[in-house]
């Protein structure tokens, strides 16, 4: 049978109760913006961790024209785990939002929100699979409130410690006298875990695309919205990600044995279209990227590099060699052999792959293939002992 620990908290005052309290009031708190939570619950079952708490939205909460959103998540300051948003809209806000996405197509993506107005009363449930880290990390939530004429982030605060809620470890049997390894290094220990942090000597800035060609999914990855380079931190899943590199970053600079080397941001753009506007769309969106790290860390830009992967077709022929796509193999033929662009010809990959069936299977590429490859970024840190 499973061990289940429940206990109950006080998420605003980080007050605990014991484990035979379950059924203890909880006072009300404000968790702040008009916010307010009680009867915080959290429980954790084999590879399974809940969290619940009664939350109460103030008639005010979110003033006209603005949003407020309240973001629960686990972290340990490398690693962090958002949890379902509570996005508050006034009434014009909401309005704001409507006409933007009738009259533009633009829409704001929040992390699996859940949306709420002011006033309202309910009870927060989310389930997340329980993680090793999680056992030294923290329940904690920050507040944004944005609008029409400005925004703010309140700083995250703590709200319990998920190792309060764990079942005691049993008594470790005496260890054999074995020798004692050397320590490792912060980098290192980050390392293990994070594909993305890597030992500066297997840097080599003269192959940077072989970084994001071959093993790209070791990267972070950043997303833009279609067709533009302006960065939006908050927007599809984007908070998660930067949240994580800042932290690691400054993790890695607050340490004695180790340091930030390089950071490498590759930027791409679909290959569709023309290919001057998409090679500078993607470098475009690398130096949003770099600048938004040089500006949210003690990085100097000097050390954060950029990578133009301008028309990602090494990210489309891996795509298309793992489909079941119509004319799979006439389509990797064409990326392979037909060069991007011929001046003599008139003529390049794009117009071959159009060309191809009709252009049923451009189409069916469009559809399937594009939307992922127009709007990423890929982030990767190199780090060196001190």
């Amino acid at each position: 049978m499973k061990n289940i620990i429940i206990r109950t908290l006080c998420l605003a005052t980080l007050c605990l109760a014991s484990a035979t309290a379950a059924s203890a009031a909880v006072s009300t708190r404000t968790a702040g913006n008009g916010i307010r939570i009680s009867g915080g619950q959290i429980s954790v079952s084999g590879d399974e961790m809940q969290i619940a708490f009664d939350v109460e939205i103030d008639r005010r909460a979110a003033r006209s024209g603005y949003t407020l959103v309240y973001r629960p998540f686990v972290g340990n300051g490398s690693a962090r785990w958002t949890l379902p948003e509570i996005v508050v809209q006034s009434r014009r806000a909401r309005i704001a939002r409507d006409r933007r996405l009738w009259v533009s197509g633009e829409e704001v993506i929040y992390d699996d929100p859940r949306f709420v107005r002011n006033g309202d009363k309910f009870r927060y449930t989310a389930s997340i699979p329980m993680q090793p880290w999680m056992t030294e990390a923290a329940l904690t939530a920050e507040t944004i409130e944005a609008g029409c004429c400005s925004s703010s982030v309140s700083p995250a605060t703590i709200l319990a410690n998920i190792a309060d809620f764990m079942p005691a470890a049993p008594a470790p049997e005496p260890a054999p006298m074995i020798e004692t390894p050397a320590p490792q290094s912060t980098g290192d220990m980050l390392a293990e875990t994070l594909k993305w942090v890597i030992p500066f000597s297997k840097f080599d800035g003269r192959l940077t695309a072989m970084m994001f060609d071959e093993d790209r999914n070791e990267a972070l990855r950043v997303y833009f919205p279609q067709g533009s380079d302006r960065l939006n931190p908050y927007g599809d899943g984007n908070a998660n990600v930067l949240g994580m590199l800042l932290s690691v970053v400054s993790r890695l600079q607050a340490s004695t044995d180790s340091r930030v080397a390089q950071i490498v941001v590759a930027g791409f753009a679909s290959p569709e279209g023309s290919f001057e506007l998409n090679d500078r769309l993607a470098y475009n969106r690398a130096a949003a990227l770099r600048q938004y790290i040089a500006d949210n860390s003690d990085i100097d830009l000097s050390r954060v590099y950029i990578h133009n992967g301008s028309e990602d077709w090494a990210g489309l022929r891996a795509m298309v060699e793992a489909s079941d796509m119509p004319r799979r193999q006439q389509v990797l033929e064409i990326i392979d052999s037909v060069p991007v662009w011929d001046a003599r010809g008139n003529s390049g990959r794009e117009s071959a792959l159009k060309q191809l069936d009709g252009g049923r299977t451009y189409n069916y590429m469009s559809r399937n293939f594009f939307p992922e490859l127009r709007k990423a970024a890929y982030i990767k840190v190199f780090y060196e002992d001190r």
